[in-house]
């Protein structure tokens, strides 16, 4: 099958678990973990399937995995060094992807800053974060797009966690725009989660800047009311983002055994938002060790098919 998409087409590959790792959980899979769980194996084997199939872009959450020089106490064992990770870089380029840096900085999934002893949040925070994302510019060399994270930041998306931890607006408005900024003096473009839109609607349009490219999080089957809107809050808030003048990547997943949930949210691109998205965000939650190439490369396949679908070739549409 072909299809005609000529928007982003961005996988994600997560390098540490500790992006969703939970500091007082003891397990290997949501608890902190002292190394990488990567299997360069299977990183290669990933990428090389799902470049083959549609993807161009690749959303690399780096967090600690990474031995950064300007704070090393950040980097957990089994991290690669910059000499490393730039050759890892340059074999993702030859596959045909293009390499996007993701750090988080919502408190929901932080777990990876464990290791820096510094008062969250604070001055000395958001210099650790302005060096940790300007050293990620570098060796990205310059990327289009840098993803900060900063989503589930409420107590009610927390609800798995044995430690919940939220800023109010202010404070989380104050860490998100200083951190916007030092990626657009980057010569990088912000991009973060949506999910803070819904607590404030008004503060957030009035505090996030429209050059901000924001992402909903639309993970479980997607369903109308009879008056055409949405049912879920999430996929609904895509559609007033988009007539607030947001810059959107609709994000999908099918860690939530939604295999149709890719198809669902490029629909939603298709018919209902009426800006130009940058692209559509295949979000795999799974690490990428040799017990997950199963669900990744079905993430990949969900992804394919749900873009041939709903984005087939004028020939193949007759």
């Amino acid at each position: 099958m072909e299809f005609c998409y000529t928007n982003k087409k961005i996988f994600t590959l997560n390098l540490t678990p500790n992006r969703f790792g939970d500091p007082l959980c003891v397990s290997r899979y949501r608890g902190y973990n002292q190394r990488t769980l990567f299997d360069i194996k299977t990183v290669e084997t990933v990428l090389k399937y799902a470049a083959e199939k549609c993807f161009d872009h690749v959303l690399i959450f780096v967090g600690d995995a990474y031995e950064y020089e300007s704070h090393p106490e950040i980097a957990v064992e089994g991290a690669l060094s910059k000499a490393e990770f730039t050759e890892f870089l340059n074999k993702v380029r030859a596959m045909g992807l293009t390499p996007l840096p993701m750090l988080d900085f919502g408190f929901a999934f932080d777990a990876w800053l464990s290791r820096a002893d510094i008062a969250i949040p604070s001055d000395e925070y958001l210099s650790l974060a302005s060096d940790l994302i300007k050293e990620l510019c570098e060796v990205f060399d310059s990327p289009e797009l840098f993803h900060l994270g900063f989503g589930d930041e409420s107590a009610k998306t927390q609800y798995v966690k044995a430690l919940r931890r939220t800023r109010n607006g202010e404070e989380w408005f104050k860490c998100v725009n200083a951190l916007c900024n030092t990626v657009r003096i980057c010569g990088s473009r912000p991009w973060i989660w949506a999910d803070n839109f819904l607590l404030d609607k008004e503060a957030f349009d009035k505090n996030i800047a429209k050059d901000v490219v924001l992402s909903t999080q639309s993970y479980g089957y997607i369903k109308r009311f009879p008056n055409g809107s949405y049912r879920d809050e999430v996929t609904q808030s895509a559609v007033e983002l988009d007539k607030l003048g947001y810059t959107q990547i609709p994000a999908s997943s099918i860690s939530f055994s939604m295999s149709s949930n890719a198809l669902l949210n490029m629909e939603l691109e298709k018919f209902d938002l009426k800006l130009p998205c940058l692209g559509q965000l295949s979000n795999c939650l799974q690490n990428c060790d040799e017990d997950s190439v199963y669900e990744l490369k079905y993430a990949v396949e969900a992804y394919y098919d749900g873009i041939c679908k709903v984005f087939p070739c004028e020939k193949e549409a007759k």
